[in-house]
């Protein structure tokens, strides 16, 4: 009675793609541990015992390979504003100069707007029924930005640091979009068109800061 309607099983099945792990499961016992797999879930006990219960298919109207296609897209949006976000929050930090309170304060602002670029993308993957990146390895191997220290550089060589970035990132979203639209998935490419939208204002903004 470790967990209701479980079938007690030796080992998982082979065929199924590893998700993602969970320490504890609501409503389970604390000595409970369960790992997630696409359409099962695999719940272990103290005792030794591996049992799997079915839990609910997905079905949004998208094929698996094409959500699989749009969330390896989405993961690395996730990777590559991760990046930015990193590097934005460095230069809001280390920013001095004589216009240090106005780029210490605009630095800070998409900081947080990218954060929530971040947060909205992963849930997108999520949406989809696949694996949300969410480690500094898997950042760094799907990331097309590159990293920059910040030191020596002036207020001004920062902002056209970030400005470089946010328009990779725009040229980038457009192939991403016309993938989305390819592939049917009207829902992330309103989605990426939003985001793309973002990154072009605070990209003028930048742009507008230098002259």
């Amino acid at each position: 009675d470790d967990a209701s309607n479980a079938t007690l099983i030796t080992e998982p099945p082979r065929d199924i793609p590893y998700h993602c792990l969970s320490a504890e499961t609501e409503g389970l016992k604390k000595d409970t541990m369960s790992v997630f797999f696409p359409q099962h879930c695999f719940l272990f006990t103290k005792k030794g015992k591996l049992m799997t219960t079915q839990v609910a298919n997905i079905n949004v109207g998208l094929e698996q390979e094409v959500r699989r296609s749009v969330a390896e897209l989405l993961n690395a949006l996730v990777a590559d504003e991760m990046l930015l976000f990193i590097k934005t929050k460095n230069f809001h930090w280390n920013v001095t100069g004589p216009h240090f309170r106005e780029y210490h304060a605009m630095f800070d602002e998409q900081a947080a707007q990218i954060q929530g670029i971040i947060d909205d993308a992963a849930e997108r993957v999520r949406a989809l029924d696949e694996h949300a990146v969410g480690t500094m390895n898997e950042y760094q191997s799907l990331t097309r930005l590159q990293e920059h220290q910040g030191f020596g550089l002036g207020g001004d060589d920062m902002v056209a640091v970030l400005l470089s970035d946010h328009e990779a990132l725009i040229r980038q979203l457009r192939h991403d979009i016309e993938v989305c639209s390819d592939l049917g998935d009207e829902g992330n490419t309103d989605f990426l068109t939003g985001i793309m939208e973002m990154h072009e204002k605070t990209a003028w903004m930048l742009r507008a800061t230098l002259g």
